[in-house]
């Protein structure tokens, strides 16, 4: 028999090789239509059994890669892969919504998918990664009756999905209960991470598919109590979030810290650092032990190292009231409090213009990013110039402004112009932004590092004030090219994917 993958799973047929006779031959042949029509007829239900069986064969050896779907015997494997069924998607078909409610979770078998979500600004999606054959999908479905989609899944090209229904899960675990306890485990997991990663002020500036990627990258290890995370001198390559549990530092063999609350991170320094090595000793001092968020050194560098945010609090940490103006704009905690302090002084106009412009400029890198055609893309450029172009020359530049900003006349008379033309880009604003981040550095800036909120910011983060000097040093020297580089880049350039396109897509939940 051949030409039977035809008619598996009931998939368009394919063409995948050629046979030739050799000598006279004869052939039987049945078409698609003709088996459809009498598969259920008792005369050919022996070769429908076979195809059947073909096809969950073939759903099985999919399957085995999957994470929680591995522990299962040849035999649940088998009944398993007979739950799904087989979806053919075209290219550009949408094969889950955003927004909408979900009842299956789906296994890329063959093709190309891309996961998009809507853009900050909400008129068009944003391309977070694309997925390959193995990927999984919407596991969170499985388990939660009111879930919605979390992302948008568009087929790149022709592509083949296996899918499973949450009323045939369920009927699998009637001889699988330990899957629905493994699934349950990996997805309360990744929920977890992501909600810890949301109060953490490191994260908060992290682009939305980061910290996507961070849960599918990130895992939880547990340790009993006198288990040495870090040892000072030693080597490190995992980044480390406390989750539960109680942690002690020590320098030089002297403890100096008790580390008590979730969230904290630790190891960064190590993984940044070319030496690699820990500069503090970290022991689990709980009892009942202690359980970290836990990713490489690899997965760190890929998702952070192009993050503004994530650079300035390590800057901030480093250089304590050295700190510049460029790092507290950048970090979300430090940026809600220099706001707060320039209204204090009725000056709030420069920082608002500052910060409006830099939101301006990150449309476009999100509609670089736009998951849209070169035509669509022209025209959301236009209206998204026209838009939110206006709102900033209307609000701070134009002559009868009301929250008018204090730039040089020429550079005031060149953007009216170009208002006036038509002629509009995304880097119109930026002569005025360097010039009013000039003035608030030697203004506000300088009197804020004098005022008692600065320091009492300073603390909140926690300083590296136990860093040996040498330490310090070396660390400013090997960051402070990344950070000015990242910090750059989030006004100048398109800072899209770069490290979430190197990762590899493991899993995902929407």
């Amino acid at each position: 028999i051949f030409g039977e993958s035809d008619f598996i799973l009931d998939l368009p047929a394919r063409t995948e090789m050629k046979v030739h006779a050799q000598s006279p031959s004869c052939v039987l042949k049945l078409g698609r239509e003709t088996y459809l029509k009498y598969h259920r007829e008792t005369w050919l239900r022996p070769f429908s059994d076979y195809i059947v069986d073909s096809g969950i064969c073939v759903i099985a050896r999919c399957l085995e890669g999957v994470n929680f779907f591995s522990t299962l015997d040849e035999e649940q494997l088998l009944t398993a892969a007979s739950l799904f069924r087989a979806i053919h998607a075209r290219k550009d078909d949408v094969i889950i919504k955003e927004g909408d409610k979900g009842d299956s979770l789906l296994v890329l078998s063959n093709g190309e998918v891309v996961v998009t979500t809507k853009a900050v600004e909400g008129s068009f999606a944003v391309e977070i990664t694309r997925m390959s054959p193995g990927c999984v999908f919407g596991e969170l479905s499985l388990v939660k009756e009111d879930h919605h989609r979390l992302a948008t899944v568009i087929a790149s090209r022709d592509s083949v999905l296996f899918e499973l229904r949450r009323d045939r899960f369920a009927e699998f675990l009637e001889t699988a209960e330990h899957i629905h306890t493994k699934l349950e485990r990996a997805i309360n997991t990744q929920s977890a991470i992501v909600n810890v990663a949301k109060n953490i002020p490191f994260f908060e500036s992290v682009a939305a598919h980061k910290l996507h990627l961070l849960r599918t990258v990130s895992y939880v290890k547990r340790y009993a109590n006198g288990t040495t995370l870090l040892r000072q001198g030693g080597q490190n390559d995992t980044f480390y979030i406390l989750q539960e549990g109680e942690l002690q530092l020590f320098i030089d063999d002297v403890l100096v810290e008790t580390i008590m609350k979730k969230g904290t991170y630790f190891g960064e320094m190590s993984l940044l650092s070319n030496e690699g090595t820990a500069s503090a000793t970290i022991k689990v001092s709980s009892s009942e032990g202690a359980a970290c968020f836990e990713c490489s050194r690899k997965d760190f560098k890929a998702l952070f190292l192009t993050e503004p945010g994530v650079l300035a609090e390590i800057e901030m940490r480093l250089l304590g009231n050295k700190s510049e103006l460029r790092h507290i704009l950048s970090h979300p905690k430090s940026k809600e409090v220099f706001v707060k302090h320039c209204e204090k002084e009725y000056a709030s106009e420069n920082v608002e213009f500052w910060l409006s412009v830099k939101k301006f400029r990150s449309l476009e890198s999100q509609l670089n990013q736009a998951f849209l055609s070169k035509e669509a893309k022209a025209a959301t450029r236009k209206k998204l110039l026209e838009k939110y172009g206006k709102l900033i020359y209307e609000k701070f530049v134009a002559n009868n402004s009301n929250q008018m900003i204090n730039i040089d006349s020429q550079e005031r008379s060149e953007l009216i112009k170009a208002f006036e033309s038509g002629k509009l880009d995304f880097s119109m604003f930026n002569r005025a932004q360097q010039e009013i981040y000039a003035l608030m550095q030697t203004d506000n800036y300088s009197r804020f590092k004098e005022s008692i909120t600065f320091h009492k910011l300073l603390s909140s983060l926690n300083l590296y004030k136990r860093m040996s000097k040498r330490k310090v040093n070396i660390m400013q020297e090997h960051i402070l090219p990344i950070s000015r580089q990242a910090m750059s880049s989030s006004l100048n350039e398109s800072n899209s994917l770069s490290g979430a396109k190197i990762l590899e897509h493991r899993a995902s939940v929407f």
